[in-house]
């Protein structure tokens, strides 16, 4: 179990975060890396360019990719990018 000292370290740093509570529509927050990709979906580019544009390896990049679809409650990248600009994360 947490100690009240980390209860309140996440909670401070959750207070903070860019979106503090869920959007309608998606499952959990995404984080500032995954919001950097996200916008670079839309450019169609491939995820070897994706991933060097952002300086992260290729394995990261699917990573990120893996939890923006599983956040979004979706299966591709054109899903991805419906649902983003729906909710207007795009």
């Amino acid at each position: 179990a947490p100690t009240a000292f980390l209860r309140t370290v996440v909670e401070r740093l959750s207070s903070t975060s860019r979106y503090r509570s869920p959007l309608p529509g998606i499952v959990e927050p995404l984080t500032e890396r995954e919001l950097a990709v996200l916008a670079l979906l839309p450019t169609q580019l491939p995820n070897g360019e994706v991933a060097d544009r952002l300086g992260i390896s290729p394995n990261t990049l699917k990573t990120h990719l893996e939890h923006v679809y599983r956040k979004l409650g979706v299966a591709r990248r054109g899903e991805a990018v419906a649902t983003a600009e729906r909710l207007h994360l795009l």
